[in-house]
């Protein structure tokens, strides 16, 4: 089936926060100072209503695969972003779903 991205929301927040926890739980990148401890990545969604950032999610067939977003980053000007929080489970990773979210 065909992958539907479209922009975070309230329900997404809880699976989204596992799906980025198990992926650096799959690379062994869980340390201190990671989004695997960080409180903002339980409310995703509410990080996101900042003004200059946006975050989509990636779904198949009802399904959350993951996500992606741009965030205006602190101590740059105005016209810079940066891309943050792109985690994909298992399931979504080798499907071009990450050039997608780009």
């Amino acid at each position: 089936m065909a992958v539907f991205l479209r922009k975070i929301e309230p329900k997404d927040n809880a699976e989204l926060a596992a799906i980025i926890r198990r992926t650096l739980e799959d690379y062994d990148a869980v340390r201190a100072g990671t989004v695997y401890y960080d409180e903002s990545t339980d409310y995703l969604y509410e990080l996101f209503q900042k003004p200059g950032s946006v975050y989509f999610i990636a779904e198949e067939d009802g399904i959350l695969l993951g996500g992606g977003g741009v965030y205006p980053t602190d101590g740059h000007d105005a016209a810079t972003c940066e891309l943050v929080k792109m985690y994909l489970s298992a399931a979504g990773r080798g499907k071009g779903i990450g050039r997608q979210l780009l």
